[in-house]
């Protein structure tokens, strides 16, 4: 089975179907993929998948897109440390406390904050402005990741309880970094007009990832006010993160697939380096 088969085979098509399948199979068999981890094998599964995606064309890149891409692997990166964590808390050591839900928000929040900075980081460079937004960026990246440190050794630093600050602080920050996100990517797409769909891609594979964030933000609220028990609650989250993978994947197929794209790139960047030499 060639590269060029596989190609044809892992489209749109093969996404659909797969996450369909996967949604039938996990909740006919009741907890079993809770109970057994399974659910987040598959999640890495899916990671490993975009992973390699990026690297079969990885050289053929453009230096001009590196920063998206780059930016992309270390969310994937982060991404599959956040469900190595899940399996260890709640597989084996059976933990279902806020703190490991926090942690996972954590996780997808600097993974949402990652794809920002790299589109950010060409658009300073392009607009000749200040930096300021792309180290507040950073800033709150560093930040979450020292706050997921600080509540794997206490875990009351933190409640989801609708009663606390927390539940919305997560919402008000998913939300404005997915906005963010969505704003850069979209002045980068007027830069390089020929990356429409691999960008457009992109923006929806963010917005399933903010998407996945809700049910372990209001856990509480949806086994308490919905009825719904915990393992379903981490399978919404979850097939929300399936989507968001399978369209990451489909994002960069689409990049592979254009022709003229790193021409056009390359001719973008030249201008703007000349643009600063003469400065």
């Amino acid at each position: 089975m060639n590269a060029v088969f596989l190609e044809k085979i892992l489209g749109r098509r093969f996404f659909v179907v797969l996450n369909l399948l996967i949604i039938l199979v996990v909740e006919s068999t009741g907890k079993f993929f809770y109970n057994t981890g399974m659910l987040h094998v598959i999640a890495l599964l899916f990671v490993l998948l975009t992973v390699v995606r990026i690297f079969i064309h990885y050289k053929t890149f453009d230096q001009f897109l590196d920063k998206i891409v780059h930016a992309s692997i270390f969310a994937l990166f982060i991404f599959a440390i956040s469900h190595i964590m899940e399996y260890i808390n709640f597989t084996l050591y059976h933990r279902y406390d806020d703190a490991v839900f926090a942690t996972t928000i954590n996780f997808y929040l600097i993974g949402l904050a990652s794809i920002a900075i790299g589109a950010e980081l060409f658009l300073v460079k392009y607009d000749k402005r200040s930096n300021l937004l792309l180290q507040f960026l950073y800033l709150i990246s560093v930040g979450l990741a020292v706050f997921n440190i600080a509540i794997s050794f206490n875990h009351s630093l933190v409640s989801l309880d609708l009663g606390t600050v927390f539940p919305y602080l997560y919402t008000l920050l998913a939300a404005g970094l997915l906005i963010v996100a969505v704003k850069k990517i979209l002045r980068l797409r007027q830069k390089i007009s020929i990356s429409v769909g691999f960008l457009n891609f992109l923006i929806w594979s963010m917005s399933f990832i903010a998407i996945s964030m809700a049910p372990n933000i209001f856990y509480e609220t949806l086994e308490e006010k919905f009825g719904l028990m915990m393992y379903q609650i981490m399978y919404l989250s979850h097939f929300a993160f399936f989507v968001s993978l399978s369209l990451m994947f489909l994002s960069y197929r689409k990049l592979a697939n254009l022709s003229g794209v790193y021409a056009q790139a390359q001719q973008l960047n030249n201008s703007v380096s000349g643009s600063n030499q003469s400065l």
